[in-house]
């Protein structure tokens, strides 16, 4: 069943529809949360580190924010080092290679 939603204006919406558009939502995400852990993880085999910002706030990517954790976890996987700071509600994300000391 469908559902009524809006305010003076009485707007029909198709559940079927809203859920086709999130889960093209949520891929979208998806693939683009997974190209960056590439690109990242790129940059740290050529430069031996990258650094991501994110943030709670207006203007900041807030799709970031809310996989800050599972982005970390991925490259924690991948065998990298990550640590991170926050500075003024700004969190950094550190990535580095590890070194194979002895």
């Amino acid at each position: 069943m469908g559902n009524l939603r809006g305010g003076s204006k009485r707007t029909f919406i198709n559940d079927t529809k809203i859920l086709t558009i999130t889960k093209i939502t949520i891929m979208n995400i998806q693939h683009e949360i997974q190209n960056l852990i590439d690109n990242m993880a790129n940059n740290v085999e050529n430069t031996s580190s990258a650094k991501l910002s994110v943030c709670d706030e207006r203007n900041w990517d807030k799709n970031l924010w809310e996989y800050r954790h599972q982005i970390m976890d991925a490259l924690r996987a991948r065998g990298y080092i990550v640590n991170s700071s926050t500075n003024y509600g700004v969190l950094d994300i550190v990535v580095t290679k590890k070194l194979n000391l002895s």
